[in-house]
């Protein structure tokens, strides 16, 4: 792997370099071996750098929780899972480092995936919606709001719309056949683009009469950085970060399809980055 192939040299990017070679690669990864890397590739650097890129190491592991997929001491990094174990969370960090734009069937597997995550989050249901899919967006929402028991206007919905900005909806009901529930509009960002993520279209306060507020989030491979946090959060509202889904996955019930599926597509692209 050269640093020449990264969209960027950002702290957060160097980070996922450490994490994806300990992790994917079975590496043991020190401060010194960045430094030489990054003298390899002809970049510029201080050593405050990479001081900075050890500490967003360490607060991710914090991030991560118990069974975090690498430890760090004295600013040397080493796996404590196997990728293989949670291909999911692979996925993603393959996501933040080489971009998910020419991944079609990859984006598709992290809906999925990112799916199964909301659904251990609310403790409810969930589905995905919009394109591609067998049926158009007015009669997925005609289907799911009668199904949740809200109002709905599918009226103003074009033939061609695809998902004005939702890839999974979301929702805790009482299953008393009433509405008045929390519904939640998710859209998903694969990829180390997700900031360029369009919002989700007010279309939807007119597709479902709902009563209750909408909770609009965004789900991305990403880690979000520290000091954007708060600004994500007001743009994207709630915001599940690669960090919240390997939490989630680990509990969730994965379906056996999609994990399968998810590996496959892993023993596909991670050897051609780490050389096997």
């Amino acid at each position: 792997m050269i640093f020449s192939d990264f969209h960027d040299d950002s702290v957060s990017s160097l980070a996922h370099w450490v994490e994806f070679n300990a992790v994917c690669g079975k590496q043991i990864v020190s401060s010194s071996t960045l430094a030489n890397q990054l003298e390899r590739a002809d970049f510029r650097y201080e050593e405050s750098r990479i001081e900075s890129v050890f500490w967003e190491l360490e607060r991710r592991v914090a991030l991560y929780g118990e069974n975090a997929p690498f430890t760090i001491q004295e600013q040397v990094v080493e796996p404590s899972i196997t990728w293989s174990e949670f291909p999911e969370y692979a996925m993603c960090l393959y996501f933040s480092l080489f971009g998910a734009s020419k991944q079609p069937v990859g984006t598709k597997l992290f809906e999925q995936t990112s799916n199964e995550a909301v659904r251990e989050y609310i403790y409810g249901e969930s589905r995905i919606i919009g394109f591609p899919a067998a049926q158009s967006l007015a009669n997925q929402i005609k289907e799911l709001a009668e199904y949740i028991h809200e109002q709905y206007d599918i009226t103003e919905i074009g033939r061609n719309e695809k998902d004005s900005g939702v890839d999974i909806i979301a929702w805790k009901s009482f299953n008393d056949s009433r509405s008045s529930q929390t519904i939640f509009l998710l859209q998903c960002a694969a990829g180390y683009d997700w900031r360029d993520k369009k919002q989700i279209t007010d279309s939807w306060n007119y597709y479902i009469k709902r009563l209750v507020p909408f909770t609009k989030g965004l789900i991305t491979s990403d880690i979000v950085a520290a000091s954007e946090w708060g600004k994500q959060c007001r743009t994207f509202h709630l915001i599940f970060d690669r960090a919240r889904l390997y939490r989630l996955w680990q509990k969730a019930t994965i379906n056996d399809a999609v994990r399968s599926s998810v590996l496959e597509w892993c023993n596909t692209f991670i050897p051609q980055q780490i050389g096997e």
